[in-house]
């Protein structure tokens, strides 16, 4: 048994590898109406939203959030994560004009419901979810959950993680 349990940790790498492709499920990217940028890592998640929005597959983004992390209250600023990323796609060369910030949305399933209002609002038939790689079978299934009816495609992307290798 303690010769299995050793065997299991030297292969760990590959099988936690493993387990975190299931948790990638993203879309083939093609034109939309607009990004949705979800809060949370506008370090991994703004730079990809920029692209996208550079190489004309929407013209507006819009970001969410209202948490302020814990790190920003340390130093005293209390800046929700939708203007968090909002400044960090500026710093990208992104203006203002092209950049809606929504101080809303505690989690996923909050975003899932503004982003709905926001659609329905504005008629869009396609929309860019931005979120982390490892994020993209969740958010679709809430999303999914929440656009369920609409006839509104949603397209899945996820950032690359800034930490770590997906491959190694």
């Amino acid at each position: 048994m303690l010769s299995f349990l050793f065997f299991l940790f030297l292969i760990r790498a590959p099988i936690l590898r493993g387990l975190g492709f299931w948790l990638i499920n993203e879309d083939k990217v093609e034109k939309a109406d607009a990004i949705l940028l979800l809060g949370g890592n506008p370090l991994e998640r703004a730079p990809l939203a920029g692209k996208l929005l550079q190489k004309k597959y929407a013209n507006l983004i819009y970001c969410t959030g209202s948490n302020v992390s814990p790190q920003l209250k340390a130093l005293g600023l209390n800046i929700t994560e939708a203007q968090n990323s909002k400044g960090y796609l500026n710093r990208l060369g992104i203006p203002d004009s092209l950049i809606k910030t929504i101080n809303k949305g505690k989690s996923t399933l909050d975003e899932a419901k503004i982003l709905k209002q926001i659609a329905k609002k504005y008629q869009y038939k396609k929309i860019i979810i931005d979120t982390s790689k490892f994020h993209t079978a969740r958010v679709r299934k809430y999303f999914n959950k929440i656009f369920e009816g609409t006839n509104i495609k949603l397209i899945i992307q996820g950032a690359r993680p800034l930490n770590y290798s997906i491959n190694k």
